[in-house]
C-alpha cells in the first residue's frame, strides 16, 4: 500500500489494488486519515515510520515465523531505523484462515510494552 502512495495513488486506486469492498473501503480511508495525521504520509507519498522507532496504528507486515509458544511473529516492511524492529505478534483471524509464512498483511497494530499486537484488516497479494 505504502509504495502505491509513493506512486501517487489514490484512495480508490488503493481500494481497488487491494480489493476491498463495502465497510473495508471505510476502514481503509479512517486508517489513511490516521497516517496523514500522524504525519506518516502525506497526500501521495511514504514517509516512513515515526522517528522513535514505534509503529504506526495501522500497517504492512510480514509474518517472519512462530515463536517458542506457537505464536505468529512478523515484522514491518518498511522498518527505517537502525535498532532491530520490534516483536510484532499476530492474532488469528477469526474466520480461522491463519496466514502463512511470508505472507504480507495489512494490520491494526497496538503496543503491548516492547512488543506490539496485529490484528488483520486484509491479506495482501
Amino acid at each position: 500500500m505504502l509504495e502505491l502512495l509513493a506512486n501517487g495513488a489514490n484512495k480508490r486506486e488503493l481500494a481497488k489494488k487491494l480489493g476491498l469492498k463495502g465497510s473495508d473501503r471505510i476502514i481503509l480511508k479512517r486508517i489513511l486519515k490516521e497516517l496523514q495525521a500522524e504525519g506518516l504520509i502525506d497526500g501521495s507519498a511514504k514517509k516512513g515510520f515515526t522517528k522513535h522507532g514505534e509503529l504506526p496504528e495501522a500497517g504492512l507486515i510480514e509474518v517472519t515465523g512462530l515463536d517458542e509458544d506457537g505464536e505468529m511473529l512478523a515484522r514491518p516492511l518498511n522498518w527505517e531505523s537502525n535498532e532491530d524492529p520490534p516483536l510484532i505478534y499476530v492474532m488469528p483471524p477469526k474466520d480461522g484462515g491463519a496466514p502463512a509464512l511470508g505472507d504480507r498483511l495489512l494490520a491494526r497494530l497496538e503496543r503491548h510494552g516492547e512488543a506490539y499486537e496485529a490484528r488483520i484488516i486484509r491479506r495482501l497479494d
